[in-house]
């Protein structure tokens, strides 16, 4: 949700009072493992979309004449074998980096073995984490 502000304004714009709007939505610390990883490996590179804090979604929302009438967070960690079929995971899902900031240039063999070199620092008995913080909400126009 690049901005908070817009959605839940259009959103409103288009709803009839009482009608309502679910959201959900990835908060920062999201895919924090891997940011943490490419940090390593590529210090100039931003690698990992950033996401809204929460205070930013609700205050647009508030801001829209919208009312939060339910919110729950959620911390989903998933585990994968290596490195490889975790980002493929996450391309899989859609995402993409969308950040200004991010490599123009490709990946090459060297940076991507000091990623998951990175990465393996954390591996787990499950696997290579991914922590994905999801934020669920409801509201409703006034």
């Amino acid at each position: 949700m690049p901005d908070p502000a817009v959605f839940f304004r259009e959103s409103a714009r288009v709803l009839r009072p009482g009608g309502r709007v679910l959201v959900t939505t990835l908060l920062p610390g999201t895919l924090g493992e891997m940011e943490r990883a490419w940090k390593q490996a590529d210090p100039e590179g931003v690698h990992v979309n950033r996401f809204a804090p929460e205070k930013q979604i609700t205050g647009g929302l508030e801001q829209a004449g919208l009312k939060m009438t339910w919110r729950q967070t959620l911390a989903e960690v998933c585990h994968y074998p290596d490195a490889r079929t975790g980002a493929r995971a996450v391309k899989d899902v859609g995402a993409h980096n969308m950040n200004p900031g991010r490599p123009a240039r490709l990946t090459g063999k060297a940076r991507w073995q000091a990623f998951e070199h990175a990465w393996e620092q954390v591996r787990t008995a499950r696997g290579l984490p991914l922590t994905y913080h999801v934020l669920f909400l409801e509201a409703i126009k006034r």
